[in-house]
Parts: C-alpha cells; structure tokens; sequence
C-alpha cells in the first residue's frame, strides 16, 4: 500500500482517486483554491458535483495546507488547474528530496523573460531544486474514469522505469498506461 496525496479536488483529481483506491492505495485529496467544493465533498457523504458520483469511503479529505507535504509521500499528484502550477511550485519546497510527482494539469506557459513557451513540469522546476517528475497525459475524461470505463493514459519521465513505478500504482483493467521518457513532447502533445 502506497501513501499517495492529490492536490487538486476538481474533476480529474477525484476521479484519479479511484483507480488508486481501487489499487489498495492510502489515498488523501486535498484542495488549495475552491473552499465551496471542498466543504461540498467532504459535507455530503463525499459526493463530487462535477463527476456527480460519492467517492469512496476510503478516500480522506483534508483541507490543503502546505504543511501537508512535510508527510511522507509515496506519490504527490498534481492535479490542478495551470493558473495554480506558480503556488504550488512554491510549496513544494516542504516536500521530501525523493518523493514522486506526478503531473496531470495541463497547458503551456509563456515566459517574456527567455522568449520560450515551457511546459507545466519545467514550470515546477524553474527553482533551483530540480525535482523529479513524471507526467500524466489522456485520452482520458475524468468522468469515464470515475465511472470505471476503459480508458488509456501515458505516463512520462526521463527515467522509465519510474513512469513504470507509477504506472503499478494506478493501472486497472479499465485504466492502461503506456510509458515515454519523451516528457516534454508527452506535455506538448496534449497541451495542443
């Protein structure tokens, strides 16, 4: 059993919860902008509005506090929207050195000071501690995921068999990973 934090409770966040709970990993989803949905999911039996599906009983939620990434973590995936990529880069610095990230937001980024559009994980580590991240790209819909039905996903690190260390973490019959260590062209692709 992994100890995994998701940091983002909107759709795809809630819905990643579900083939990792299903995996027997220790699942704990927080989210660090929308107090209404938060106090919405965690007030009425853990039901999530946009999926309009209860979460599992097993899933803990806690209200996200920067704090929360002092804890050991197997796995920390990201899963909010890009305009938040900034704030949580700032947190990160509380994470242990060998944790796993995973990235599932998408989108690209103009930076006017290099002239270079970057993706979300050279986001993250535009600080001078260089984290090890890996990428998360569909097709995959948060709802069909929540509701179980087959979908494909591509992880991607520099490493493979660290995308392939995550992949056991979440694989399902009805969620299939394939592996790339191309993460740049991995976030390009699904950002376009």
């Amino acid at each position: 059993m992994k100890k995994i934090l998701i940091i983002g409770a909107g759709a795809m966040g809630a819905a990643f919860s579900v083939p990792l709970i299903d995996n027997n990993q220790k699942v704990t989803l927080t989210e660090p902008y929308n107090l209404n949905l938060f106090n919405r999911i965690n007030n009425n039996k853990k039901f999530h509005p946009a999926l309009k599906i209860n979460l599992s009983k097993k899933l803990s939620i806690k209200k996200f506090n920067p704090k929360l990434l002092n804890e050991k973590w197997d796995l920390v995936v990201i899963a909010i929207s890009s305009l938040g990529i900034d704030m949580i880069r700032n947190n990160l610095k509380y994470l242990k050195q060998n944790t796993l990230i995973l990235v599932l937001t998408k989108g690209l980024k103009f930076v006017k000071k290099s002239n270079k559009i970057i993706s979300m994980s050279e986001q993250l580590n535009l600080e001078k501690k260089k984290l090890n991240i890996s990428v998360l790209k569909g097709p995959c819909l948060a709802k069909e995921l929540a509701r179980k039905i087959k979908s494909y996903t591509v992880i991607a690190n520099k490493k493979l068999v660290i995308a392939k260390k995550i992949g056991k973490m979440i694989s399902t019959k009805y969620y299939t990973t394939e592996y790339s260590t191309d993460v740049k062209g991995v976030e390009f692709s699904s950002a376009i």
